[in-house]
This record gives C-alpha cells, structure tokens and sequence, in this order.
C-alpha cells in the first residue's frame, strides 16, 4: 500500500512506502522528501519561466538582427546603384571633353587661322581628365600667347 501526501494543489504527489512503524522517523522522512520535491518543482517552475523570458529576448534579437541585415542590404544596393551613377557621369564628362577639345580645335582652326609656325596646344594628359579639373583643357591657361 502507499500513502499520498500533497502541500500545495497541482504539486507532485510523493509515493512513499508505508513502514510498519508509523514513528517520528518515518514522518519526518516523509516531510523531507516532499520539501525536497517542492523545492525542485520551484526549481523546474523558475527554470522554466527563465526559458520562456531567454526565448522571447532571443526572438527580439533575432527580429533586431533581421532587421540590420535587411538596412545592409537596402545600403549595399544604394552604394551599387550610385557606382552605376558615377560611371554613367564620369563617361559622360568623357565624352563631353573629348567635344570640348574638339570645338576648341576647330574654333582655332577657323577663327585663328591655325598655322605652322604657331606651336601646338599640348593635349591633356589622360589621367587627369577624369578625376582632376585642372585636367580640363578648358579650365587651362591657353599656351600659344
């Protein structure tokens, strides 16, 4: 036979053996074997709300991660989209000083009457055409005075 004993409703309920001797010593292994039991449902009943708390903080930081990555993204394609931009100009200032060179030629030629015994413009040198303004030949002093 076995005997039921319970502190609070919902607890464990302990099985312990009946002795023979129903003395002081059977109650109190009785009563240590069930604080013991108490102690560790609080145990499992903490354990499990600090599960519960780490889960939900996890799941926040999962969102918060998600999030930056998604910014990332959003910037990396912002930076791609503007090298495209910058290579786009940068053809286009190209193409608008190779015009420029050749407008400022065919003006000397037709208004200046370019002739041999003036010396030749020096033509810009290629690296600097695009990144250093000075590199424009429109923005030089003119070298044939």
């Amino acid at each position: 036979m076995t005997r039921q004993e319970t502190d609070t409703p919902g607890a464990v309920i302990p099985y312990a053996p009946e002795t023979k001797n129903g003395g002081p010593e059977a109650d109190l292994l009785d009563r240590a074997g069930n604080a013991i039991l108490g102690l560790v449902n609080r145990a499992a009943g903490t354990a499990a709300a600090d599960l519960k708390e780490a889960r939900e903080v996890a799941e926040k930081l999962a969102d918060q991660l998600q999030a930056t990555r998604d910014q990332l993204q959003a910037a990396h394609d912002q930076i791609n989209a503007l090298k495209v931009d910058v290579r786009r100009y940068q053809d286009r200032t190209n193409r608008a000083e190779k015009w420029l060179q050749q407008i400022s030629s065919e003006i000397e030629q037709k208004f200046l009457g370019a002739d041999d015994s003036r010396p030749a413009r020096r033509r810009p040198s290629p690296q600097n055409e695009n990144n250093n303004p000075a590199g424009l030949s429109f923005l030089r002093p003119r070298q044939d005075h």
